[in-house]
């Protein structure tokens, strides 16, 4: 088994960007998501039968498994997810059209893609504004930056914990960085009183 894929394999991930081959008649496109999951991570377009392989980039039963150690960051996953949701094309009022196949878990359609890209940014930067303050991990932690999702995305056992998931973040995030929102408490109207 595994014959067949012989030679479409990259003998250098880095070397590429995008890749363009034919498989079975099939032209496929070979995208490389660096810095993603892990930075030798890709998505395979397979252009006619209009279905986007993500490998371990998507994972719709869990966060997704940001391995540091080799190389991957949640800036990178969310650098990745943004191209794959820039792969897929929408069917009609953006329901259905390209099939986009996960690393694990349900298929999904860039609509879905969307919505997943926007809470594991939304998690990026409480994770991110709280480490600005100067917290600590365990810090971190114990704020919940995640708690919204947890119940649908997270875990407290198995092979990937919220735990690992949020350490992964803080990790992999500037002591200090850009956050694209504040949590800050009062607005200010055209007169400048708070409200």
């Amino acid at each position: 088994g595994g014959d067949e894929f012989r030679g479409l394999e990259p003998t250098d991930a880095t070397s590429f960007e995008v890749d363009n081959q034919r498989f079975n008649g099939e032209a496929v496109q070979i995208h490389y998501l660096r810095d993603a999951s892990t930075d030798g991570q890709l998505a395979l377009l397979f252009r006619g039968a209009d279905v986007i392989a993500t490998g371990d980039v998507v994972n719709m039963n869990s966060y997704p498994i940001i391995d540091v150690k080799a190389g991957g960051t949640i800036d990178g996953t969310l650098v990745a997810i943004n191209k794959v949701i820039l792969m897929a094309a929408p069917g009609k009022q953006a329901e259905g059209g390209t099939l986009i196949v996960p690393g694990h878990g349900r298929m999904l359609d860039q609509a879905d893609l969307a919505l997943y890209r926007n809470m594991l940014t939304i998690i990026r930067n409480n994770v991110q504004y709280y480490k600005n303050q100067g917290k600590t991990l365990q810090q971190v932690l114990d704020l919940k930056p995640s708690e919204g999702y947890d119940q649908r995305w997270g875990g407290a056992g198995g092979s990937w914990t919220t735990k690992e998931f949020i350490t992964a973040v803080y990790e992999t995030l500037p002591a200090k960085g850009p956050v694209f929102f504040s949590f800050k408490t009062t607005t200010s109207g055209p007169t400048g009183k708070q409200f």
